[in-house]
């Protein structure tokens, strides 16, 4: 199950996502004053460790990053109910994004 909090400053969205194999928090925000939108994945309910920071590229809109956002996590919920640990998972969603050439770059931490 996925709860989805939206509507924050400057396009921010936060999803939590309850998996068979991990719970986790997707946060799409601001990297910075002058920097787009970034994801940031959180190992647990927020504030737990970061696990995640995926750059999108610069050719994505605001909208569709926003979209992607919702994409991310879909798909970490249907790879943990498919009891995938968050780490694996991680890579996964991120193996997709540079495929379709939604992720610039990206940290993986899990």
């Amino acid at each position: 199950m996925t709860i989805v909090n939206s509507g924050g400053l400057f396009g921010a969205k936060v999803s939590i996502v309850y998996s068979e194999g991990f719970t986790c928090t997707v946060s799409t925000a601001k990297g910075g004053v002058f920097s787009g939108l970034e994801v940031i994945i959180i190992d647990g309910l927020p504030f737990g460790r970061k696990c995640a920071k995926i750059l999108y590229t610069e050719i994505m809109s605001k909208q569709e990053r926003q979209n992607y956002h919702e994409i991310i996590s879909k798909s970490l919920e249907m790879l943990g109910d498919a009891k995938m640990d968050l780490h694996t998972a991680i890579d996964v969603v991120i193996v997709e994004g540079k495929r379709t050439g939604t992720v610039g770059d990206f940290l993986n931490y899990a």
